[in-house]
């Protein structure tokens, strides 16, 4: 039987926080995920399901903080906007794009370039330990993929 499950205490994520500390990412215990092979069935399956919503987790969060960082890179290379397109020489655009783009996604004002530019690193560390929390994620869950396609064949088998 292993020794953690999803939920409990020793399985542990992490994410640097805003103070930049430098903290490390661990899944679970090896020997958890090694001994699926102990489970009943359908405690198996529930493990599974369990993983299965928590990488779905990370990939949205993953989303998220891609998506911060790109508007914080944005607001400090101070992206002009869709410019509209047409023939030279003054006369009217053929096509004109939206306006006010960079207030409709909260992209910072100049003034506020040097909260942006102290973001930037904080972005990119908490989307490291993503990366690395969601490969250890997908290691364990192919694990138990893995169990639970040989039980299954097993059980599908003649006897």
């Amino acid at each position: 039987m292993p020794s953690a499950r999803p939920g409990d205490s020793s399985v542990q994520t992490s994410v640097a926080d805003a103070r930049g500390d430098d903290v490390t990412s661990r899944l679970t215990d090896r020997a958890a995920a090694e001994s699926f092979e102990d489970l009943p069935l359908e405690e198996l399956c529930h493990w599974h399901h369990d993983l299965v919503c928590r990488l779905r987790d990370v990939d949205h969060w993953r989303r998220l903080i891609s998506a911060r960082l790109d508007l914080a890179v944005a607001a400090v290379t101070d992206l002009d906007e869709p410019a509209a397109a047409g023939p030279a020489g003054g006369r009217e655009p053929l096509l004109l794009p939206p306006g006010g783009l960079r207030e409709l996604l909260g992209i910072a004002r100049r003034e506020e370039r040097l909260f942006e530019t102290a973001l930037l690193p904080l972005l990119r560390q908490a989307l490291a330990e993503l990366d690395t929390y969601s490969s250890e994620l997908r290691d364990v869950t192919d694990q138990a993929e893995r169990a639970l396609a040989v039980r299954l064949a097993a059980g599908s088998q003649p006897a």
